[in-house]
C-alpha cells in the first residue's frame, strides 16, 4: 500500500521524505530489520521519483545509490548476505551515473566492507575499507559537495555515524 501511494502521489516524491525514511530505517535496523528493509525500499521508490529537473539527474543518481547502499547494510543486518551483495552491486552501478563526488563513493565503500566481513571475505573487506577512508580524507581537502557531505568543510565528524553502525 505504501509503495503505491508514493508511486502515484507526487506529494510524497520529495527529498525530505527520502531523508526521513532513511532515518527511520536506521531506528529499526537493529530491532526490526525486516521493517527497516521495507522502509529503505520505500526510500528507493521516492528517490526514483525525484524530479531530475529540480534536483539534477546526477544528484538523483547519488541519492538512489546511497539508498541502495543503505539497503545493502540493512539486508546484511537481517542476515540476507546475498541480498546485501546485490544491493551493493546496484549501488555501485547507479553511482556511475552520479556526480562522481568522492564522498558519495566513500559512503558506499564505508558500508560495503561490513558486508564482506560478515560473509567471510576479510581481505576484500579490508581493501574496501582502506579505499573508503582514503576517499574520505581526499574529499576533506576539497570544498564540500554532494547530498551527504558535511556542511562545515569536512570538519564535522557527525556524518560518520550515517551508516548506523
Amino acid at each position: 500500500m505504501r509503495f503505491a501511494v508514493v508511486e502515484n502521489d507526487t506529494r510524497y516524491q520529495n527529498w525530505g521524505l527520502y531523508v526521513r525514511l532513511l532515518e527511520a530505517s536506521r531506528l529499526y535496523m537493529r530491532t526490526e530489520p525486516a521493517e527497516a528493509v521495507d522502509i529503505v525500499r520505500l526510500a528507493i521508490v521516492v528517490a526514483e521519483h525525484l524530479d531530475p529537473e529540480v534536483v539534477g539527474a546526477k544528484r538523483v543518481a547519488d541519492l538512489r545509490a546511497a539508498a541502495w547502499a543503505d539497503l545493502g547494510n540493512v539486508k546484511r543486518l537481517a542476515s540476507d548476505f546475498e541480498g546485501s551483495r546485490r544491493a551493493f552491486n546496484e549501488a555501485w552501478r547507479i553511482s556511475e551515473e552520479g556526480t562522481g563526488e568522492p564522498v558519495e563513493a566513500a559512503y558506499i565503500l564505508s558500508s560495503n566492507p561490513r558486508n564482506m566481513r560478515d560473509m567471510g571475505e576479510f581481505e576484500t573487506a579490508e581493501g574496501r575499507a582502506r579505499r573508503g577512508s582514503g576517499a574520505v580524507w581526499a574529499r576533506r581537502r576539497q570544498a564540500p559537495a554532494g547530498p551527504h557531505a558535511p556542511q562545515d568543510g569536512g570538519r564535522d565528524r557527525s556524518c560518520q555515524s550515517r551508516a548506523g553502525n
